[in-house]
């Protein structure tokens, strides 16, 4: 999920700045809705290298902390 976050954040970069977020909830093909959702949350975040280049990565945090008023063209979920 990590990969996945830091490519869609580096691929938009400056052209999409209010996405600020990304949310994914796995679950099985057969969910049979017993099944815990695994939820994984990454906000947008820079990083800069020893050469001073710069990436747009994705930053892992815990999903409680994402508040639940954000509207929904704030944070994407796939």
């Amino acid at each position: 999920m990590q990969q996945l976050a830091d490519k869609i954040f580096e691929r938009l970069g400056t052209s999409c700045t209010r996405l600020t977020a990304l949310v994914f909830d796995v679950r099985a093909l057969d969910d049979d809705c017993g099944r815990p959702v695994l939820r994984y949350v990454y906000l947008r975040g820079t990083q800069f290298d020893i050469y001073g280049r710069t990436a747009t990565v994705g930053i892992p945090i815990t999903p409680h902390i994402i508040r639940h008023h954000e509207l929904r063209s704030e944070v994407l979920d796939e």
